[in-house]
């Protein structure tokens, strides 16, 4: 009986690993680094962001390294960020709210990890309004109420309480942990 249950657990075992494996996870990760760096609360100090953006150029420079991106996360970690009881559409009582995480990233994460854009654009650094707009999954879409990405396209939501941005894109749904 024993032996029975130890073989059965080894097949469990063995076939969760190939799932695990061979998942897609709606990203690509294949041949990242990923340097996790200082943290700092202050998005728009320009002090801290030209450092980024110099650290960054550099990095490029190296002939080993093909794509540099910025976000305040790591991909298979856990997002710090948690917008909870209050994101929801424009005009939708606060009381249909749920729960999101959130997370910045620069105009380069989503084509460098090779998120599936399903509606709209990504970030266009030539866009100041880029700042204060927001790219959603299409989880997000849903819970929010829109029936499709498409018409989530330009739409604002209320965001950090005091925050309305504009919804310019809706990803694929990826896996994060």
């Amino acid at each position: 009986t024993v032996s029975i249950l130890v073989i059965g657990c080894a097949i469990i075992l063995l076939q969760q690993m190939k799932f695990i494996q061979n998942k897609d996870l709606g990203m690509d990760i294949n041949s990242k680094l990923v340097i996790n760096g200082a943290t700092f609360n202050q998005v728009n100090d320009s002090v801290y962001n030209s450092k980024l953006a110099i650290f960054k150029s550099e990095v490029l420079r190296l002939n080993t390294v093909e794509q540099v991106t910025l976000a305040n996360f790591i991909p298979g970690k856990n997002i710090r960020g948690l917008a909870d009881g209050y994101v929801r559409k424009i005009g939708d009582p606060e009381t249909g709210a749920k729960a999101y995480y959130f997370t910045q990233v620069d105009y380069d994460f989503i084509p460098n990890f090779g998120f599936n854009l399903l509606a709209g654009r990504n970030f266009d650094p030539s866009i100041i309004t880029d700042r204060r707009s927001v790219i959603i999954n299409s989880e997000a879409c849903r819970l929010l109420g829109f029936n499709s990405p498409e018409e989530a396209l330009g739409q604002k939501i209320v965001y950090r309480m005091q925050s309305t941005p504009t919804i310019i894109g809706v990803i694929d749904n990826f896996h994060q942990n």
